[in-house]
């Protein structure tokens, strides 16, 4: 993370030391690769160096003392240590890391994380309270480093041996960060703490860019819970659903679906259950007792209609007369029960839970989501046709037994399409046309056949002079052979536009 000390206001200090000014430049900001572009300047636009703070007679000065914009960006610039000020493991490691370093080439800085300064400097940053008293960070040229990465980053600027814990970072992230989470979360079990921020021995106040003295009310003492993020996720089909599963059970997220079905389609089985609708049991599945009861997820049946900042905008669907008879899935939303009851107003959306307020909501057809983080899993869709898959977003509201967003009307239009084969099956003479010869074409000619075989003539057309042109050639040999044994005719080499094909579309079925 890297960010810019912006201009901070001046916290009353009026002290100069040596050429620095409350006047004093103080951009910090990070170019691409990491590295500081600038740091803080004297009154004469000359850098400034913080290995070498020196006042008028050439001795080394309290960074206190330092104007408060120099300070914000000296912070920025580190390194510096940002620590929970009460608890005694912390006090303890930064005493003994203090012991250690190398202070005739590592000038580093302390900052406690319950300081209005540090907590200033985080929010710029984008760190909470909140977040910074569970995992501390490590500041270093612009770039915020947390948790174990933090300690590893800080160990480069202690003396020898101890720095070689620092080549620890090619331990799998995932351990150490385990590690970390455990120690952290029980620290205060472990070791106890105080009920103020502990003032640092001499050596190491001359560090702090912030003042030690402990002034005002007492710092909460206890680890503030964990503020959970809205992860909105819009679309339900295989990537939208197994994101869903991987962030439900996490502590720090809660998780909303956003899918204007109210049910999940398996998609590449749909040629099977327009063939055989016996199938269709095992291709589809009611979408909110899955999300809802067993994932534990927010559930909305919407379709997302904009998106922006962090906000969406959505048009809802089903209930009423949607083609859900159901009542218990008519709820046009629904969350989980962790969910409704979260108290949490930083992640504030203004869709209740209870279906008393659902029913508050029937007049609304739009609604509006807050959320910290997307993902966009709205899949593929078909322009000309809604046969093969259902469109992402409807173009017009769909109503009564013609609803393909609800289950049952999903699996009448595809029992509608059968029923047609069945006709054609019980002519005899009658031709069925399939132009492409990939594996949609291949796999439809191929189920029409086996479930209609009194069907008279299937014809595959293809412009390409092979069936299955993106798969190895082992693949075209099998898939041809098998068609020219069940008498399904392959035209291939023409263009849809000749007469053949014209013919064959003037006389199928």
């Amino acid at each position: 993370t890297a960010a810019a000390a912006g201009a901070a206001e001046a916290d009353g200090t009026s002290d100069t030391v040596g050429l620095l000014s409350a006047s004093s430049s103080t951009s910090a900001t990070a170019n691409g690769d990491g590295k500081q572009q600038q740091g803080p300047t004297t009154a004469d636009g000359v850098p400034f160096d913080p290995k070498s703070l020196l006042d008028s007679n050439g001795e080394k000065v309290d960074a206190k003392r330092l104007p408060h914009k120099t300070r914000m960006a000296l912070a920025l610039q580190g390194p510096t240590l940002i620590f929970d000020g009460i608890c005694n493991l912390c006090n303890g490691s930064m005493s003994w890391f203090q012991e250690r370093v190398r202070m005739e080439d590592s000038p580093v800085w302390y900052m406690w994380a319950q300081h209005a300064d540090t907590q200033t400097l985080l929010s710029e940053l984008g760190i909470s309270r909140h977040d910074i008293l569970r995992s501390w960070a490590y500041l270093e040229d612009g770039i915020v480093y947390r948790g174990s990465a933090a300690w590893l980053r800080a160990l480069r600027n202690i003396r020898s041996p101890w720095c070689y814990l620092s080549h620890f970072d090619w331990t799998p992230e995932f351990i150490r960060e385990t590690v970390y989470n455990t120690v952290a979360a029980n620290r205060y079990n472990a070791l106890g703490h105080s009920d103020a921020c502990q003032r640092p021995n001499p050596d190491m106040r001359a560090r702090f860019l912030h003042s030690t003295a402990v002034k005002g009310p007492k710092p909460d003492s206890t680890i503030p819970p964990r503020v959970r993020r809205r992860l909105l996720i819009v679309g339900c089909g295989p990537a939208g659903l197994f994101i869903a599963k991987k962030m439900a059970p996490s502590k720090d997220f809660e998780v909303v679906v956003v899918e204007p079905k109210n049910f999940f389609e398996f998609t590449p089985g749909i040629l099977r259950g327009m063939c055989h609708p016996e199938a269709m049991k095992d291709l589809v599945f009611d979408l909110e007792p899955v999300l809802c009861d067993d994932l534990g997820v927010g559930y909305v049946q919407g379709a997302v209609t904009s998106l922006s900042g962090t906000k969406a905008v959505v048009r809802r669907l089903g209930g009423g007369n949607h083609g859900v008879d159901d009542e218990s899935s008519n709820g046009i939303l629904r969350l989980s029960k962790a969910a409704a009851e979260n108290q949490d107003v930083e992640t504030n959306m203004i869709v209740p839970p209870d279906a008393a307020s659902d029913k508050a909501l029937e007049g609304c057809q739009t609604i509006e989501i807050n959320f910290d983080f997307c993902v966009i899993a709205a899949g593929s869709a078909y322009t000309t046709s809604t046969l093969w898959k259902v469109p992402v977003t409807p173009e017009e509201k769909q109503e009564g037994p013609n609803n393909f967003y609800a289950k049952d009307g999903r699996i009448a239009q595809l029992s509608a399409e059968h029923s047609k084969l069945e006709s054609l099956n019980q002519h005899r003479s009658a031709r069925v046309s399939i132009f492409g010869a990939g594996l949609v074409g291949i796999e439809l000619a191929s189920e029409i056949r086996h479930y209609f075989p009194d069907i008279e003539r299937i014809s595959l057309f293809d412009p390409q002079h092979t069936v299955l042109p993106a798969l190895p050639e082992s693949a075209q040999k099998y898939a041809t052979e098998w068609m020219e044994r069940n008498n399904v005719e392959l035209i291939l080499g023409s263009d849809f536009n000749d007469e053949s094909v014209k013919d064959a579309e003037d006389t199928s079925d």
